[in-house]
């Protein structure tokens, strides 16, 4: 497989992407398998502070100050934010963060994360200054010592101990575990990995030395749609799983949809509120309009469920909600009220 990957071409051209776009942030990872295949989160604070109205902390804001800016973007962001924006220790406050990092979340404006064991890929899109993090790094009373700083394309890796390692001893607010990892700034992005090799491939990629996840089709499309929908954050994904239900008598029949070629789970907001959107990206036009009323059908039975205690209960009422087919998509938003809202995926089933 790698070497069909490598077979691919060479990576793309970006002139013509907006700054801010969701495909920038897939140019930042390379396209391999361990990227493609596994779910994709995107949290674009920069679009939630702007749709919510949310203040940006001065510089001389109290932690708590900071804290509750955090608090406020996580929630108004929806649930997919909860693991990239604690990339850098879910209890660490901003002091402890500039201490050992050089910056805090007032840097953050878009985070991507996607990948798996020693292949996993974080980067973080914002105004950072590296003076302040080579100073900070440099300091930490903690790792210092073990820090070595190695140049890759006339970018400086920060790097702490072996790949992959840890040292239980050396636990602190954000190596919670007292990970070895490595850090590094390029072209305004922050990587952060447990492995170089990672971070020397997403340079590549940042630099477009490689081809990178922008260079694939269908998450380009899904995040050019994010982009047009001013989607707050997302999970992509190409990996798309068969439903086989089962029941005493064998197979249960069941509604269920063409498989997609690939589908994306995002929050977002629009004049009538806070919504969850779905989008089927298919091979053409012709096979998501096959598709399309067996989809309004498992929409609507969303949009009519909640969840209570890890059950699926039926609303007296039904959330508002809309279907409509985007050339070789099929969309959908609920829009959210005090109930759950169960997660469609749960609902949508593939064939």
């Amino acid at each position: 497989i790698a070497a069909t990957f490598d077979d691919l071409g060479p990576a793309g051209d970006l002139t013509d992407v907006e700054e801010g776009s969701w495909i920038r942030l897939l140019a930042t990872a390379p396209d391999i398998p361990e990227t493609r295949f596994n779910p994709i989160t995107v949290v674009d604070i920069a679009r939630t502070r702007e749709a919510y109205d949310i203040a940006l902390p001065s510089s001389a804001a109290s932690d708590q100050t900071v804290i509750d800016y955090q608090a406020e973007l996580s929630t108004r962001a929806g649930l997919l934010p909860i693991g990239p924006l604690a990339a850098f220790g879910r209890l660490v406050t901003p002091t402890e963060m500039r201490l050992e990092v050089g910056f805090d979340m007032r840097s953050w404006d878009q985070v991507i994360a996607l990948g798996s064991a020693d292949r996993e890929h974080l980067a973080v899109a914002g105004r950072f200054d590296p003076a302040r993090i080579n100073t900070a790094v440099s300091n930490d009373p903690v790792w210092n010592d073990l820090l070595t700083t190695v140049q890759y394309d006339g970018v400086a890796i920060h790097e702490w101990g072996s790949d992959g390692g840890l040292d239980l001893d050396r636990t602190t607010p954000v190596r919670t575990i007292g990970a070895y990892q490595r850090l590094a700034l390029v072209d305004g992005l922050v990587l952060w990995n447990r492995f170089t090799r990672p971070i020397e491939d997403a340079i590549d990629a940042i630099r477009g030395a490689r081809r990178s996840l922008a260079d694939v089709p269908e998450l380009r499309r899904l995040a050019q749609f994010a982009d047009e929908q001013q989607h707050l954050s997302a999970s992509i994904t190409m990996r798309i799983t068969p439903y086989v239900g089962y029941a005493d008598n064998g197979r249960i029949e069941d509604v269920l949809l063409d498989q997609p070629l690939a589908l994306m789970y995002a929050d977002g907001v629009d004049t009538e509120g806070a919504h969850m959107a779905v989008a089927l990206m298919y091979a053409s036009a012709d096979q998501a309009e096959a598709n399309l009323i067996d989809f309004e059908h498992r929409i609507a039975e969303a949009a009519s469920t909640t969840v209570t205690d890890d059950a699926f209960v039926s609303l007296e009422q039904s959330r508002p909600y809309e279907v409509e087919q985007v050339d070789d998509l099929l969309v959908a938003r609920i829009w959210k009220n005090r109930d759950r809202l169960p997660p469609p995926l749960t609902i949508i089933r593939f064939n």
